[in-house]
């Protein structure tokens, strides 16, 4: 079965203040991971992977933790605010078959690290999202990629948990 795993990064948690840093996705081993420092601006960076996202098929699940309250609706904001949130890049990001951990744990504010806690996941990135913003600002982007690659990483683990 195909299963993605999708996350972002971002430099605060107002689409109206703060932008988006990094959009990662996982499937199988291979993580595919645009970057606001590999891209001309944020709006490209939104737009290639848009582009990857048509090609994957609205029958397979895409995991993640807070996606539906924070992840999309961020893109979709930041969209809105370029002029592009046409009906296609809507159709698009609500096609999708997005599983959220968050909402399938209980909806209740615990943290991820919370549940990984609980279930036994140990990260191997030491820096969470809350030092995105500080890492940006130092322009440590590898240390931002790696907290990236790590939140799919344990987002697996988390479903593999979950479903056994």
């Amino acid at each position: 079965m195909v299963v993605y795993y999708f996350d972002i990064e971002t430099t605060g948690l107002n689409p109206y203040e703060g932008r988006i840093l990094t959009i990662q996705l996982k499937r199988d081993n291979n993580i595919v991971l645009w970057t606001i420092w590999d891209e001309e601006n944020e709006l490209s960076l939104i737009q290639r992977f848009l582009k990857y996202l048509k090609g994957v098929s609205s029958s397979y699940p895409i995991y993640g933790y807070n996606i539906l309250k924070f992840d999309v609706p961020f893109i979709s904001a930041r969209l809105n605010i370029y002029g592009h949130m046409n009906s296609e890049n809507h159709m698009l990001l609500h096609e999708k078959k997005w599983i959220d951990l968050y909402q399938y744990l209980g909806d209740n504010l615990v943290p991820l690290d919370k549940w990984l806690q609980r279930f036994g996941i140990k990260r191997e990135c030491s820096f969470t999202g809350r030092d995105i913003p500080k890492l940006y600002e130092k322009k440590k982007f590898r240390e931002i990629e790696d907290h990236a690659k790590d939140d799919l990483i344990v987002s697996e683990k988390l479903v593999k948990k979950i479903y056994g």
